[in-house]
């Protein structure tokens, strides 16, 4: 028997999620030049929010887990999503590297649930399906 990979209504919004994930991950490169003019920041301070992104994914990648168990799947990958619009929010209104920093850090550390989750939860639901190339199972 000969079972084909279906695209149902959660992995377009899994495709959907990783997308608008992937655009706050590189809206950094087009925004730091305007909030080094805005904020009159060095290029040393303003490098720091790249990395304090990148921090704010080492701990999910870390600990995430924990919070994923505790909260269930579906409500961290809505917190992920969420959370990554409303501090890029808070980037988008800081007028101080420490609040634009901060923002970075919690783009970085809630929407970074988004990239923990998708994988499993799609391998959960497709299976071996899923996997390229595809091929039947046997």
């Amino acid at each position: 028997m000969t079972q084909t990979f279906h695209r149902d209504r959660f992995t377009w919004l899994a495709y959907l999620l990783l997308a608008f994930y992937a655009y706050f991950l590189n809206i950094f490169g087009p925004i730091t030049p305007f909030l080094k003019d805005e904020l009159k920041l060095s290029y040393t301070v303003s490098s720091l929010h790249f990395t304090a992104f990148a921090v704010g994914m080492l701990l999910v990648g870390l600990f995430g887990s924990i919070l994923i168990e505790r909260i269930g799947r579906r409500r961290a990958l809505w917190l992920g999503a969420f959370g990554i619009s409303a501090s890029a929010l808070l980037l988008l209104a800081g007028h101080s590297p420490v609040f634009t920093i901060g923002a970075s850090f919690c783009m970085g550390l809630v929407g970074s649930l988004i990239l923990v989750i998708i994988p499993s939860a799609l391998s959960d639901r497709h299976g071996r399906r899923g996997q390229w190339p595809f091929r039947k199972q046997t």
